[in-house]
């Protein structure tokens, strides 16, 4: 099987867009579009970040395998040992500052794990009272 075949596939199976596989990869949705339709191939850092993804080897992906694999590869977070696509998508978002749309947010949010949600809420409750102390403190030299 080609690898662009493979590729949108995988991507249906899993109910992700072009534009989620394009976030995961650090490309735009145009160039997931043109590996699908076959007219361009992606690097080997792309191949790399796609395998884990799609948690499946690069032969399987490539078609040089019909094994689908059995790699597992989650980056390690703060700790967290195994982050599903869209718990590493919330951190690197939080990380980079990228924006995110309110009604992502919430999305992702609410399908994390409680012990997640409970550690982002005290990290933006920390942050909030950072920043009304900053406020406060600007406002007492002020006067």
């Amino acid at each position: 099987m080609e690898f662009s075949v493979r590729l949108k596939e995988l991507r249906v199976e899993k109910g992700l867009t072009q534009r989620d596989i394009a976030y995961e990869v650090g490309l735009t949705p145009n160039s997931i579009c043109e590996w699908e339709k076959g007219r361009s191939e992606p690097s080997s850092d792309a191949l790399k970040k796609l395998a884990k993804i799609f948690e499946c080897s690069i032969d399987f992906l490539l078609g040089i395998s019909d094994d689908f694999g059995n790699v597992i590869v989650y980056q390690q977070t703060d700790g967290v040992s195994s982050l599903s696509v869209d718990e590493q998508k919330i951190i690197d978002a939080i990380r980079k500052n990228a924006p995110i749309y309110p009604v992502d947010w919430i999305t992702m949010y609410a399908e994390l794990p409680r012990y997640m949600q409970e550690s982002i809420f005290a990290e933006l409750k920390g942050m909030h009272l950072g920043y009304k102390v900053s406020k406060n403190g600007k406002a007492a030299k002020n006067q």
